[in-house]
């Protein structure tokens, strides 16, 4: 078993990548349905921007995972401005308004994403405990790499920075 996982990996690593970025999200859901992580690290942020970041970019896919993502996180205030859309607060509007399709590459692939990087998912889940205890781990990894430190840095940045900018579309549009 020991020779097949280095053989498996060496075919998972894409060639002359050396510079390699993980970000990595665990999350904790109960039995109802709650989800809990890691308070002190926004990684879910992290992830969420990078793929929406992809999705806006119109890769081409033979095999693709769709999603339907929310845009933003939820921190507990209500959205209950006086919006122009009527249909806004529809349930057909607020899809609209906080969703978006996004299509990622299938787990554990590589593929180029921008010229010279490369970008792979991977994710797992556990449960744990007996009925009313019951808990589900699910952990997320994304990896990114480059052949040069700066460019891999970049790509994080670019795709956050897009991210704060869609986010801040959003505000400005619902004020008026």
């Amino acid at each position: 078993g020991n020779l097949l996982d280095k053989i498996k990996s060496l075919c998972r690593k894409p060639p002359e990548m050396t510079f390699e970025r993980t970000i990595k999200v665990e999350q904790i859901r109960n039995n109802w349905g709650y989800m809990f992580s890691d308070d002190d690290c926004r990684n879910s942020v992290l992830v969420r921007a990078i793929t929406l970041f992809l999705a806006q970019k119109d890769l081409k896919f033979k095999k693709a995972v769709v999603s339907l993502t929310k845009v933003k996180e939820e921190y507990g205030y209500c959205d209950d401005n006086e919006d122009e859309d009527k249909d806004s607060r529809s349930e057909g509007g607020q899809l609209k308004k906080h969703f978006r399709v996004t299509r990622t590459v299938p787990d554990e692939q590589w593929m180029e994403v921008e010229p010279g990087v490369m970008y792979m998912r991977t994710s797992s889940e556990d449960e744990n405990g007996e009925k009313s205890e019951k808990t589900t781990k699910k952990v997320i990894t994304i990896s990114i790499m480059a052949k040069s430190e700066a460019r891999v840095d970049q790509f994080i940045t670019d795709a956050y920075t897009w991210y704060l900018d869609e986010l801040s579309k959003m505000q400005d549009n619902s004020r008026y």
